[in-house]
């Protein structure tokens, strides 16, 4: 991983290869490999983010959201700008798109907006809502970024080329 910093600009960029450890795996040497570049631009009390992300499955291996597609490989794309609107309270909005190759699954998008309130030094409110757009009869993205959850029951999952909108509240405490 590589980050450079100057001023408002903030860039950075990683590249990451993982081989499955699983017995089945092995036998065909399944692998994925990933790469992104993301920045940030801050003006005042605004932030500027966008980033681009690369994931290819080789040997068999699938990515999450191909629905067990093999050799797939998918685009990522982001962009979105948070704003500091007192000392106490920041909004942040941000749209990803995803570009999923071989895998017959369609290009989701999803949309998020987040509140954030500071109480103290070390504890604050949010509230966060997503919509994920699965523009697709195939496509599977849920609110959580995958429809393919460990455990999850399948009327826990997205109904293929469903959308999902999902909301979450709390207060968070850092030790």
């Amino acid at each position: 991983m590589t980050v450079y910093a100057a001023g408002p600009l903030s860039v950075g960029a990683v590249y990451d290869q993982t081989n499955q450890s699983s017995a089945t795996a092995l036998a065909t040497n399944q692998l994925f490999r990933r790469a992104a570049i993301a920045g940030t631009y801050a003006f005042g009390p605004a932030k500027l983010y966008a980033g681009y992300r690369y994931a290819r499955a080789f040997h068999g291996a699938s990515l999450p959201g191909t629905g067990g597609a093999a050799n797939t490989y998918s685009n990522l794309a982001w962009a979105g700008l948070g704003y500091q609107l007192t000392p106490a309270f920041s909004l942040t909005g941000a749209a990803y798109y995803q570009n999923l190759r071989y895998a017959h699954v369609g290009n989701p998008w999803q949309f998020v907006a987040t509140a954030d309130y500071v109480l103290s030094k070390r504890t604050d409110l949010y509230a966060s809502m997503s919509y994920a757009l699965n523009n697709n009869p195939n496509s599977t993205l849920g609110v959580n970024g995958f429809n393919d959850v460990l455990g999850a029951t399948s009327n826990e999952r997205v109904v293929p080329g469903a959308n999902q909108f999902g909301v979450v509240v709390g207060v968070r405490h850092r030790f």
